[in-house]
């Protein structure tokens, strides 16, 4: 099965007021975002292996105007700030399907570049490729599930034109789970992970 999906989404003139202590009423922001998804996923005619691959792309475009009729917040210039954000990102993996046993195990990236024209930081981009192994296993009749997997991260942020600076770091996340059907509409489950968190570019740049 291939699939295609095209998002067009604009909006106008929404209210932007800031904070309640300093609101400024006739302030407003322009939106659009514009995306490209394409998908296929395929399978044995017998469903013994099953594969989904995907990428991504599209741009969001933002620009908030301050007009100078008021001035509660002390900023106003009449000139509209613009940003941009560039993304990019695709997926792949296979699957392995038993009668007691599904395995699955891909490869995961995702990659994005800022563009701002008024405040620091002016220009980042960050990435971040992936790989993941899960596993899952139904026993006594399929009442009882476990699954369990890890997913290794590399990441890379960089504050470009001198206002911050490029920091990388790997990380190794687990995660495992169990569940049981006491009925047909019951069932109890437990689930513990990690996860990591990697410092934005706004955070590495320079104050």
């Amino acid at each position: 099965r291939l699939g295609f999906i095209y998002t067009d989404f604009t909006s106008e003139r929404v209210g932007n007021p800031d904070a309640l202590y300093q609101n400024d009423l006739d302030d407003y922001k322009d939106s659009s975002n514009r995306s490209i998804d394409l998908t296929y996923d395929g399978k044995t005619s017998e469903g013994l292996l099953l594969w989904k691959v995907k990428y991504y792309t599209g741009k969001n475009k933002d620009k908030w105007f301050d007009p100078v009729a008021s001035n509660p917040d002390f900023f106003d210039d009449g000139l509209p700030r613009k940003a941009t954000i560039d993304h990019r990102g695709a997926q792949a993996q296979v699957s392995l399907n038993q009668k007691y046993l599904l395995l699955t195990t891909g490869f995961d990236w995702m990659n994005y570049k800022t563009k701002d024209d008024t405040f620091t930081p002016r220009s980042t981009e960050y990435d971040n490729p992936a790989f993941f192994l899960l596993a899952k296993t139904r026993l006594y009749n399929k009442k009882l599930i476990f699954s369990g997997g890890v997913r290794y991260d590399e990441y890379e942020v960089e504050v470009k034109r001198g206002e911050g600076g490029k920091e990388d770091e790997n990380n190794l996340s687990p995660r495992f789970g169990a569940a049981y059907l006491l009925t047909d509409y019951l069932k109890i489950r437990a689930n513990y992970g990690e996860a990591f968190r990697m410092p934005s570019a706004q955070e590495l740049a320079a104050t």
